[in-house]
């Protein structure tokens, strides 16, 4: 990752860095002040693009400004206004509103106290309107936890909103997923979204619903009312929810929240207005909530003083008391007048969703689960058409000769052909872990892209274009099936993971050398440590690889070239330094290093 922008620095000259207000693995966030805008605070996201491939680097910019179009659409007061994109440097940025407050993570962990029902209820019921709004425009968040949510206190507000303020939603997952490729891999864990809040679709495949967020939004309610992470409360064995020890709450906000967890998205609410729906049946509720702002109205929202249950029960010491913020929860609820303000959720969701095993492996709520549970789940669905979430779709059987695909480019290669109905052309080919791999197909025909018989993913399953990240090093299917003539175009790009491997010296010694074979296009790392003024000397004593120097700040400092299969160089900063090795060949390869 690229060290953080220093503080006082101006980007575009306008957006002056003020602090860093947090880091992660997808980048930073910095507190900024738009000169433009009489010195009005802003957050500044960075975005990293780990990637040394030019060409990955060029899509992730691409999807990262077609996100950020997305975001441009929201024109809602809980959701943080956007304002810019930009690139400087090669860094990505992202510009918003500044939003007063706490997030719920802070406020949990800070007062070390858990939330109360009412206070639970207070959340659901302001935050799904929200929800709402942007499943509408088909927006889905990827990323509801509680650091995504900041309880924004009512002085802060400058329009009619609850006496203890509401709850705004940020930190968008489509973005991080723009720009880590995460919709490409297919290993649940590179999924955009945290262990234990998202769904076990999302976890397993990347693929999120609207109803994905509704089971995100209910994890984080049970974190809130628990104290505890939701990934500990759910029982492997029996797949039930576990959370009666360590809160209490009434029935029936436990039967909402369960049905938001279901384990099956065909078994979850369909919307956030048929949870909102619920909730009316369970509290007594104001109705109506906060309209989005549009660009010819000022942010606006009317809210009934309405109490949120007509329970008897005290409350309890609350964060909203803490805060200032109010000595009672009121809660509100859109009814019928919600279609009037654009928050009304079409039918999104397909009855039937089929969405095969990742890597063999099943995860629910972010837990991976026992073998044997995997596989008893899974035969459990057999019969269950809806909920058929864990089962791979059937492949049919190959009727003409296999076809192995040459890569005379080295990383591209198109054949034409035809089939005949009920005919499958088989074409095969090598590949190996982490590389990413596009197939198209042009024509009336459909294909299926393998692995071990069974397809790499629901997308994989009877389409004209795929692509995505291969799981392991392994022999690769492609079946053409349908009736007409076609052109396959398949292409092998380099490895995104590539594999990575340690460099140490013998106690005394300064160097010292490594060997390996390398398929084309496929990557491989190695990494020592190194210090300010050393000198780093690389020499290839075997094969036709090529390899670049990185340092730990991610500048490429030089390597093999056409004139010279050797490199050495003066190095500039203590830390990690990295040698990417690759080839346009095949075959095995060994390298000498020399640190002194």
């Amino acid at each position: 990752m690229l060290p953080p922008v220093p503080l006082g620095t101006v980007l575009r000259q306008r957006y002056q860095i003020q602090q860093i207000l947090g880091q992660g693995g997808f980048g930073r966030t910095y507190l900024a002040l738009d000169q433009e805008r009489f010195q009005e605070r802003c957050v500044l996201k960075e975005f990293t693009v780990p990637y040394q491939d030019s060409a990955l680097v060029e899509k992730s910019k691409l999807l990262f400004r077609r996100e950020a179009s997305a975001l441009y659409q929201i024109q809602h007061p809980q959701v943080p206004r956007f304002w810019a994109a930009f690139e400087d440097e090669a860094r990505l940025f992202l510009v918003q509103s500044y939003v007063e407050g706490q997030t719920y993570r802070h406020l949990l962990h800070d007062h070390k106290q858990v939330f109360t029902e009412s206070e639970v209820l207070h959340l659901l019921t302001y935050l799904l309107p929200v929800l709402g709004y942007l499943h509408d425009r088909n927006i889905v968040h990827r990323d509801i936890s509680p650091e995504n949510i900041i309880l924004q206190p009512h002085s802060s507000m400058t329009y009619p909103i609850p006496e203890q303020g509401l709850p705004v939603l940020i930190d968008f997952g489509a973005v991080k997923e723009a720009t880590s490729h995460s919709s490409l891999l297919s290993a649940p864990m590179t999924r955009v979204g945290k262990v234990g809040y998202a769904p076990p679709e999302q976890l397993q495949t990347g693929k999120v619903y609207p109803n994905s967020d509704l089971y995100a939004l209910a994890a984080t309610c049970l974190a809130l009312l628990t104290g505890r992470e939701p990934r500990t409360l759910l029982d492997a064995r029996t797949l039930t929810w576990q959370w009666q020890p360590y809160a209490t709450m009434s029935d029936g906000l436990a039967d909402i929240l369960g049905r938001m967890l279901s384990l099956y998205p065909g078994d979850r609410y369909r919307s956030a207005q048929e949870v909102l729906a619920d909730l009316q049946a369970i509290s007594v509720l104001p109705t109506t909530l906060s309209k989005p702002i549009t660009s010819d109205s000022p942010p606006t929202a009317q809210v009934a003083e309405s109490p949120i249950s007509t329970s008897t029960e005290p409350v309890r010491s609350s964060f909203y008391q803490a805060l200032g913020l109010g000595s009672m929860v009121r809660v509100g609820l859109i009814t019928a007048a919600l279609v009037g303000v654009g928050v009304a959720l079409p039918l999104l969701w397909r009855a039937r969703t089929q969405i095969p095993e990742a890597a063999g492996e099943v995860w629910v709520s972010g837990a991976k689960l026992p073998q044997s549970e995997a596989s008893r789940l899974m035969q459990s669905q057999a019969s269950n058409s809806v909920n058929s979430l864990l089962t791979a779709p059937t492949t049919p059987k190959a009727t003409k000769p296999s076809v192995r695909l040459q890569f005379a480019s080295g990383t591209s290669t198109i054949v034409q052909g035809s089939v005949r109905e009920g005919e499958v052309q088989p074409y095969l080919l090598q590949a190996s872990e982490g590389q990413l791999m596009t197939a198209t197909l042009e024509g009336g025909v459909v294909m299926t892209v393998l692995r071990s018989n069974e397809a790499i993913e629901t997308a994989a399953y009877r389409t004209r274009k795929w692509t995505g990240q291969l799981p392991a090093d392994d022999q690769y299917q492609i079946q053409v099936t349908g009736s007409g003539r076609y052109a396959l175009e398949v292409t092998l790009a380099r490895s995104i993971v590539p594999q990575t491997q340690r460099v140490i010296f013998a106690s005394g010694t300064s160097g010292t050398s490594v060997m390996g074979r390398l398929s084309p296009n496929q990557l491989r790392r190695y990494e020592l440590d190194a210090k300010r003024g050393q000198r780093l000397v690389v020499r290839t004593l075997r094969g036709a690889v090529t390899f670049n120097t990185i340092a730990p700040n991610g500048q490429q400092l030089g390597g093999s070239t056409l004139n010279s299969k050797n490199w050495q160089g003066r190095l500039p900063q203590d830390g990690k330094y990295t040698l990417e090795v690759s080839t346009a060949q095949a075959g095995e390869y060994s390298l000498s290093i020399e640190v002194f």
